[in-house]
């Protein structure tokens, strides 16, 4: 109603729309996007000396070391919320590097709520995984046939969780750990002795027992000899 109506205002009308978002593509925002009269701005990730600033900033009484500000780059890849959701997590004591901050978590599950399931199914598999995972591995580990584990990691980019497909790469370190933060004990148990069996035959025997000494008490033969090999 009002982009329509503001050609002889002395008025600017400014949204926000994060790109990946279910609705970003409504029919509104089309509507809206249609009636600007301004390109769109398109932030662009911090630099490191930004990020620098921006703890500076947020924790005044801490000192700001090169090192700090290279991990928090590292972490937040300079997204400037996850940025400050990291100074809060220091600020309140938190190692950043163990735990994930409580608004980080919130902001992914509510995203990740927003999604079909199986594309929550695998973000999931993927954060039990880690980085550089085969899509044929987070896939099986999902329990999704491959034509549909395909979409589900497209719509997970698209969402702006995963930076690549195949192999499998988060947008950032501390995006992941969220993921992986919000699985319950159970699931997680089962994640990690499903990645254990689905990683056997083609992962050294080192990657495949850390799965296993995190998927809780094992006597089945195979595994037992992936440990001893290990």
């Amino acid at each position: 109603y009002l982009a329509e109506r503001l050609h002889d205002v002395p008025a600017a009308l400014v949204v926000a729309v994060r790109s990946g978002d279910p609705g970003a593509d409504s029919q509104l925002i089309s509507h809206v996007w249609d009636a600007a009269t301004s390109p769109p701005i398109r932030p662009a990730e911090l630099t490191e000396n930004a990020v620098g600033a921006l703890l500076a900033d947020a924790l005044p009484n801490r000192e700001v070391t090169a090192d700090l500000t290279r991990k928090v780059v590292r972490e937040t890849g300079g997204n400037p919320f996850l940025v400050l959701a990291v100074a809060d997590a220091i600020r309140a004591g938190e190692d950043a590097e163990v735990t994930t901050p409580e608004l980080v978590r919130h902001r992914i599950a509510r995203r990740l709520a927003c999604l079909p399931a199986s594309a929550s199914a695998l973000a999931k598999a993927g954060s039990v995984l880690g980085d550089e995972a085969d899509l044929r591995d987070a896939v099986g580990l999902a329990g999704l046939e491959p034509d549909g584990g395909a979409v589900a990691a497209e719509e997970l980019v698209v969402g702006q969780f995963l930076s690549s497909t195949d192999p499998i790469t988060f947008t950032h370190r501390i995006v992941r750990m969220a993921i992986y933060s919000l699985l319950e004990p159970g699931e997680r148990l089962t994640l990690h002795a499903g990645a254990a069996k689905v990683l056997a035959d083609h992962a050294r025997a080192e990657v495949v027992a850390e799965h296993l000494l995190l998927s809780g008490p094992t006597h089945e033969a195979w595994a037992l000899a992936v440990l001893h090999d290990a």
